[in-house]
């Protein structure tokens, strides 16, 4: 059921050097419910007092009830992004309406989550959710960036590895630059990675998010080594899904 709120803006934590998380604290009625990864509608006001509307995935888990984690990369030109990381302040208010969306985390079965930068925040909200079970299936986590400072989590998602003997961690970078004292995989995730990382994982389902060419080239490689299609799910920020033909 939808449901429209008012939440003021509690925290706001520098993950990476274009991402802010946004910490909405609960109102008096307590927060909208929503399922992981899914999606609010949020308003935030312009400095000529106007409401700029735009959508932003949860990255908190659903069982957090004192507040919402709103990770966003800041988009040169972009509006929201304009007024949320250049005026935003705590105690500011902001508005939500939701939830949305079918990007939904199946509790019951072993996943493969892949994400592509910022298409991390959808997976988080699964990922701490699934954390949190007392016995949650397999997981394994694909996580591609151009530059080391790009990885937004990283801590956290390697505490969770740590603690968690049923979760599997593979990081990536695209560009890796002098001093980025980096020792681990380069390049794309493509085939011939889901081939040695996801070979014995066909009864999973898979979970996108992240550039569209990103998602379509996975995809492929997945149904390729022998994932059901209906077994995929995508999310894309842009509105454009992609397409495994």
């Amino acid at each position: 059921m939808l449901r429209r709120a008012e939440l003021q803006i509690a925290e706001i934590i520098q993950e990476t050097h274009d991402t802010k998380t946004f910490r909405v604290g609960a109102p008096p009625g307590g927060l909208p419910e929503f399922k992981p990864g899914q999606f609010y509608a949020f308003e935030v006001k312009n400095a000529d007092g106007a409401w700029i509307r735009r959508s932003y995935s949860i990255a908190s888990s659903p069982r957090e009830t004192r507040f919402f984690d709103l990770t966003i990369k800041f988009l040169e030109g972009g509006a929201a992004t304009g007024v949320l990381f250049k005026n935003a302040r705590t105690g500011d208010t902001v508005r939500a309406t939701g939830p949305f969306g079918e990007f939904i985390l199946d509790e019951s079965r072993p996943a493969i989550f892949v994400a592509g930068g910022v298409g991390i925040t959808p997976i988080m909200s699964m990922l701490r959710y699934w954390s949190e079970s007392v016995n949650p299936p397999n997981a394994c986590l694909l996580y591609s960036n151009r530059e080391r400072r790009d990885i937004i989590y990283e801590a956290e998602l390697r505490d969770m590895a740590a603690k968690c003997r049923n979760f599997e961690f593979h990081y990536s970078l695209t560009r890796v630059k002098d001093g980025d004292r980096w020792g681990g995989r380069v390049g794309r995730f493509d085939a011939s990675v889901v081939n040695e990382i996801c070979q014995n994982m066909t009864d999973r389902i898979i979970y996108l998010c992240g550039p569209v060419a990103m998602m379509e080239e996975m995809g492929r490689s997945f149904i390729d080594m022998g994932v059901k299609s209906t077994d995929i799910r995508v999310e894309a920020f842009l509105g454009t899904n992609p397409t495994f033909g």
